[in-house]
């Protein structure tokens, strides 16, 4: 769900072909299966991702990093159930892992569970503060809620965690909206299309910046 400029996408099938020649060599380095399926994942070739996921649980079936790593597949296949019977595994067996936390309410806020989504975030957070798409998905949690300050509050952690992420910065530019503050609006949304020209699913970026230069003008005549 979080997407790459074309220059990283790139550097991921780069990593691939690397990925490929360990993998000649020893079939069952999981740490090279591990980061080919992620790699996989970010190139939106989901099938072949699916096959590494196997292999790496046919190696070692209990590696709950590797259960993780299937989450993060089905999540982003929109597969939510399933993902949350293997959180479920992961969590009963540890309940100390930030990253389940952080999936688990990924999964609960796409199923709209939000107050639930909420709850698993925040457990997220106490166990490690420094993940920054906790911070990210708490924000979006709090949009959801309307409160649009705290919201803001925690993109901004989130951005000075790993200000290299678009949708970071163009749901921060939305957030700015809701609180009718343009001119950060606009700022954020730019950063966004520089770190990917189709941030936000937007297929024209300069339309969509003349829209809100055009808030930005509608403001200035309001104070005028």
């Amino acid at each position: 769900r979080l997407m790459e400029s074309n220059s990283v996408l790139k550097n991921y099938s780069k990593a691939i072909e690397c990925y490929n020649e360990v993998l000649k060599i020893d079939g069952k380095n999981t740490l090279a299966l591990s980061f080919k399926s992620v790699a996989l994942l970010r190139l939106d070739e989901q099938d072949a991702a699916y096959d590494c996921l196997e292999q790496l649980l046919k190696i070692d079936s209990e590696n709950n990093d590797i259960k993780l790593f299937k989450v993060q597949y089905l999540n982003g296949i929109e597969k939510f159930d399933e993902s949350l019977e293997i959180l479920e595994e992961v969590l009963n067996e540890s309940n100390n892992h930030p990253q389940a936390y952080m999936l688990k309410a990924d999964a609960l806020y796409e199923k709209r569970y939000i107050e639930e989504a909420l709850i698993n975030v925040e457990k997220s957070l106490k166990i490690n503060p420094d993940i920054s798409y906790s911070w990210y998905l708490k924000a979006k949690i709090l949009m959801d809620k309307a409160d649009f300050d705290n919201a803001l509050k925690y993109f901004k952690k989130a951005i000075k965690i790993d200000e290299k992420i678009d949708c970071y910065w163009f749901d921060m530019g939305s957030c700015y909206l809701n609180l009718s503050r343009h001119n950060d609006a606009y700022d954020a949304y730019v950063k966004a299309f520089q770190l990917n020209p189709h941030s936000g699913g937007i297929a024209n970026p300069d339309i969509f910046l003349d829209f809100i230069k055009d808030l930005k003008a509608i403001d200035l005549f309001k104070k005028a």
